[in-house]
């Protein structure tokens, strides 16, 4: 988390530089988006996954500079991943893999599970509108990433979804596309090996930049 915040410090940095180096002397005309305030993961999860490293990180650039209002440009993509993720688990230990998650398969009108080839299509529209939700009717800790988008698809957590610094965001990620549970799917990597400085409660919430 540190060498995360120090990374954009300097990024942030180098912006202000070079639009101060500009001869144009409107610089929000050429002021644009690198990054998004989305939720975490979905990204790297989601987005040319299981291609080269040049390929997925020329996919993720795109995606991090696109407007979350054109998120439907990425549903086929999204859906051709989690249709992977969704081989990974034989819930049913029926001898099959595909087709069983109850999140990922979950169907439009959320009567059960989807069938036939867009069925992973209703999971890739919801992720693809991609900001970060907090639902400030409910009570805190907001100790449950996804909670909000869950209780649009059918659940009942009593939390307000967000994403504190506490909680491990990509094993939430994982566990959703793999198995649908919010967390089954451990990356081996805990959020406390980075920084141990995180706070939920007291500020800045993360550790001070090296």
């Amino acid at each position: 988390m540190k060498n995360s915040i120090k990374y954009i410090s300097v990024l942030f940095l180098s912006i202000a530089m070079a639009a101060c180096s500009s001869d144009d002397d409107d610089a929000s005309s050429s002021a644009r988006q690198i990054d998004r305030m989305g939720r975490p993961a979905i990204n790297t999860a989601l987005i040319n996954t299981f291609t080269s490293d040049s390929v997925r990180g020329n996919a993720e650039n795109v995606y991090n500079a696109t407007l979350y209002t054109s998120g439907s440009n990425f549903i086929t993509e999204m859906a051709a991943n989690l249709a992977i993720y969704d081989a990974l688990v034989d819930e049913g230990a029926n001898g099959n893999a595909c087709g069983d998650n109850p999140l990922t398969n979950l169907a439009s009108d959320l009567s059960g599970l989807a069938t036939g080839p867009t069925r992973y299509t209703f999971l890739a529209t919801v992720l693809s509108e991609d900001q970060l939700y907090v639902d400030s009717s409910q009570g805190s800790p907001c100790a449950e990433y996804l909670a909000v988008e869950r209780n649009v698809l059918g659940g009942t957590l009593n939390d307000c979804g967000g994403r504190a610094p506490t909680v491990d965001v990509i094993d939430a990620t994982y566990s959703a596309v793999a198995t649908g549970l919010a967390s089954a799917v451990p990356d081996g990597v805990a959020v406390t090996d980075d920084d141990s400085d995180l706070s939920d409660s007291v500020f800045p919430f993360l550790g001070a930049p090296l």
